[in-house]
Parts: structure tokens; sequence; C-alpha cells
């Protein structure tokens, strides 16, 4: 009911406020229109939605209202909603976007982006950016549903080679992926059954797994259950909360964070009450299943990641080859930090890699846009110490264990905020240098 209600508030302010408040613009001559109010409230929510930080954002916006005449101007953007206030020629405009909450496909943020970069030029009227976002916002994956299923189960497959997981437990995580990435689908579709994904998909996994524990057949089953639900895991919303927090943007960080602190609560209970309705001893769930596959394992397992990712999140192909060099600079941060023995170490150098050929892509004339290539890559940086298990071992035997493996997670967290802010510090003074156009912070 809360979609519904939020849509029905955002027409009536839209309505009362915004239009009352435009209704003088045409005649005054402004530049300062409806249409160009409501698109860059529109665009500022989507932007959000994408994965974008609220200075980027605002920024975007500012040089869209710019393209068109309006300097003047005032954006206020949340996960939820935004606001946008144009001033013109005495003119004043007020917009409120609240479409609620939604997801973007890695295919839907190239064509946003791509539009973003059309309005900045000026080379579309906003009348024309409206349609063109609701084509985007409206459009259909461009693969086939068993090709986004597939994916996820490469993606689980890069990230058992990655963590080097014995053949059998990697197997059976395979699986797993396959039936987390079903159900991932399925609930793109049904609205109320995206709202209890979470605690459904680690229900199920978790019963499977317990069961084949408890008989016998498999070893480590937490092991087993990490690589299939780490694309569940909040990790860019985690980020983009530091990030953000660290920025002064306290409510969008506020919101971020708490909105992954409950996705991870939501995954950690379902695993408990499969724990509860197996029956199966803690001491169980725990145990190591961690083999030596050699050198190539984690390099390989980045690759197929990447490919996985690419698939599920419906990805334009000529992506796919930027997201093989943005994970593979990951890769090489991470064994930089791993030589010096240090999580943190790793977490910074990988994200400091993946800021700078990440911008780089960007840049390019043929690159992606810089969240298709980074989103999916933030799950690589988080080496050894994963939340999921820091979190469920804390209602296990070794509680000291389980807490140290949360702090650590967490701190890998921050880790890579700042490896982020360091990456993209670097690109902008080099651009600087250069005598480029640098990224905002």
């Amino acid at each position: 009911m809360s979609a519904p209600f939020d849509a029905s508030l955002a027409e009536t302010v839209r309505r009362e406020a915004g239009a009352a408040a435009c209704a003088s613009s045409a005649a005054d001559g402004s530049r300062a229109t409806p249409e160009l109010t409501r698109l860059t409230a529109r665009l500022g929510l989507a932007m959000i939605a994408a994965g974008e930080t609220v200075a980027r954002t605002h920024a975007a916006l500012s040089r869209i209202a710019g393209a068109c005449g309006v300097t003047d101007c005032s954006f206020y953007t949340l996960p939820t909603g935004a606001i946008a206030v144009l001033r013109d020629r005495g003119a004043l405009c007020i917009e409120m976007a609240a479409e609620g909450a939604r997801s973007l496909r890695l295919d839907q943020v190239h064509e946003l982006y791509d539009l973003v970069a059309t309005a900045e030029g000026g080379a579309i009227d906003p009348a024309g950016g409206l349609t063109r976002l609701d084509a985007i916002l409206a459009a259909k994956p461009r693969y086939h549903p068993l090709v986004l299923i597939a994916g996820h189960g490469i993606a689980t497959l890069g990230f058992a080679l990655i963590l080097e997981l014995a053949w059998p437990v990697t197997a059976v995580a395979v699986g797993l992926g396959l039936l987390a990435g079903a159900l991932r689908i399925a609930g793109g579709r049904v609205h109320r059954l995206e709202m209890l994904r979470p605690v459904i998909t680690s229900f199920i996994c978790g019963c499977v797994v317990f069961l084949m524990a408890r008989q016998g057949l498999v070893d480590a089953p937490y092991h087993a259950l990490v690589p299939p639900l780490l694309l569940s895991l909040p990790f860019v919303p985690l980020t983009l909360a530091t990030l953000e927090l660290a920025d002064r943007q306290i409510v969008s960080g506020a919101g971020r964070l708490a909105y992954a602190l409950v996705q991870v609560a939501l995954l950690v209970f379902g695993l408990l009450a499969a724990q509860q309705v197996v029956h199966l001893p803690p001491a169980d769930a725990v145990t190591s299943a961690v083999a030596d596959l050699g050198w190539w394992a984690p390099w390989v397992g980045t690759l197929l990641f990447a490919v996985g990712v690419a698939l599920h999140f419906a990805a334009p192909l000529r992506a796919l080859p930027w997201l093989f060099a943005v994970c593979l600079a990951a890769r090489v941060g991470l064994e930089l930090g791993d030589s010096a023995g240090s999580p943190y170490l790793a977490a910074v150098f990988g994200a400091v890699l993946m800021a700078l050929v990440a911008e780089w892509a960007a840049a390019h004339t043929s690159g992606p846009p810089r969240l298709v290539t980074f989103s999916p890559t933030f799950i690589l940086l988080i080496p050894g110490a994963l939340a999921l298990t820091g979190f469920t071992q804390i209602f296990g035997p070794e509680h000291a264990i389980g807490l140290a493996d949360l702090t650590t997670a967490l701190f890998v967290i921050v880790a890579i905020a700042v490896g982020l802010m360091i990456g993209l510090g670097l690109y902008e003074t080099g651009a600087k240098v250069l005598g480029r156009q640098a990224p905002e912070m």
C-alpha cells in the first residue's frame, strides 16, 4: 500500500505546489518549465536508484538545467524520492518524484546515463527526455530469463573459485546459485515476493544444504551457502552509505545504511530459521572446506564472476571487456594487499585500482558509464572476511571468532569506501593535470 500512497502524494504535491508555482512561467518566458523540472526530479531519483552518490547526482542535474538555460536550481534527492526546484526570471517551479524504490539492471543504467549525457549537452528537449526515461524504466531485460538465471550460477561458480572451495562444495554452491537466481528473477516480477526474497532464498538454500549436511553429503554447509547468497548481500548500499555519511549526506547515507542492515538481517534470519528447522548442530555448520586449487583459481574465478554478473544483470555485451578490466584491476589490488597480509589494505588497493580503471573506461568514447562496471565489482572487494559468515557465526559456538569476522567485514566496507575516495581523488587530480574534465566526488 505504501508505493501507491507515495505516488499519490507525489502527484498531489506536483499539482498543488509545482504546477501552481509554474503557472506563470510560460507567460513570463521563463525557461524553468514544468517539463524540465519534472525531468530533473525523475532523473535524480533514477540515478540514486542506479547507485549514484548524491553529490554526483546533483552535479549532473545542475548541468542538465544549465543546458536549458536555468542556472538557479536546487535539488534534494533520497533513495525513495527527489525534489527539484528551478528558478528563472521570477518564476519558481517545484517538482517531487516519488515513484517508489526500484533497482535498475545494468542495461537500464547504461541507457540512463546515455540519456543524462544527452540532456547535459542540451541535445534533447525535456518532453523528449521524459518519454525516453519512461521507455528506459519500462524496458524488459535484453536476455531470456534462463540466461539471467544461468548468469547467477556462473557468478556463483566464479566466487567459489575465488574462495577456493573444495569441488564438492563448489558443485552444491552452483546448484544453489541457480536456485537463488530463479528466485531473484521471480521476485523482480512480484513485489510482495521481492520483499520476502532474502528470507525465502536463504531459508530454502539453508534447508537444502543443512539436510545434505545431516546426511553427510556436504561438509562446511555455510561455506556452500556463501557464494550463492553473495549477490543478495547489499555491499553496494553499505559502501555508498559509508561514502555519503563521510560526505555529510546524512539522510541519504543513513537511509542506505538502514536498508542494507535490514537486508542482511533478513538473510541471516532465513539461515538461522533453516538451521533450527533442520536441527543442525552449530558446530557442524561452520567447519572449513577450503582447498588449495592453485594460483589460477582466483583469476579464473574473477573472469567467470564478471561474465556471470554481466548476464544476470543484463549488461550490454559491449560493456563486458570493460567489466573484465575493472574486475581484474580489483583482483590485482586484492593480491597486492594480500601480499601485505592485511584484508584492509587489500580492500583499499582493490578499490583504488577499480576506481581508476572504471573512471578511465567511462571517459573512453566506447566505454560504459562508471556504474555499469563499478556496481558488480564491489563484491570482489570483500577478501576473506565475509559479512554473512560473520553474522551467522555470532550465533554459533565460537562467539569470539564470529564477532571478529563481523568486525573485520564491517571495517573492510570502510576500507573500500576509503579506497574509492582515494581512487577518485587521484583520477580527478590526473584529469586536471591533463586538462580534462574531472568527475565530481
